[in-house]
């Protein structure tokens, strides 16, 4: 993926990124040769070398601050290697099997772009449970 490619590679996972709602989970799973499951610390280590993560780590909350830093990772996005598409279908489909982290007591609402889990909505005082909505956005440049 080079040049125009990967500039809109970049402004679509902005524009996903940028319509997160403050209860929705994600994780940034960058693939070519080999699949890295980004952690969010990341962008606050200009040094970090990013192609050394093979573990699946827990979804993100979608706060301002873990938007901004997703951001920072995918602008850092480089072109390398080759489209391994299956084993990023494979590492997706095992994070999204994951249970988001527990809620907040204090949270109220639910929602989710990234994986499943179960979130306690509590509404005119009535505890109720919703199942979050598993989900896999795959972008990749064709070639």
């Amino acid at each position: 993926m080079m040049g125009r490619k990967i500039e809109q590679l970049r402004n679509a996972m902005d524009a996903i990124l940028s319509d997160l709602n403050p209860n929705d989970y994600f994780n940034i799973v960058e693939f070519n040769s080999d699949v890295t499951v980004h952690e969010l610390k990341e962008a606050d280590d200009v040094q970090s070398d990013w192609k050394s993560h093979a573990t699946l780590v827990p979804p993100s909350r979608a706060s301002p601050e873990n938007i901004n830093k997703a951001k920072v990772i995918v602008s850092e996005l480089d072109v390398s290697g080759v489209t391994n598409i299956f084993n990023a279908l494979d590492v997706a489909i095992n994070l999204v099997r994951q249970d988001v982290p527990e809620a907040n007591e204090s949270e109220s609402t639910v929602g989710n772009a990234g994986t499943k889990g179960t979130v306690t909505n509590i509404e005119h005082g009535i505890n109720k449970k919703k199942e979050l909505e598993r989900m896999i956005i795959f972008l990749t440049d064709g070639d």
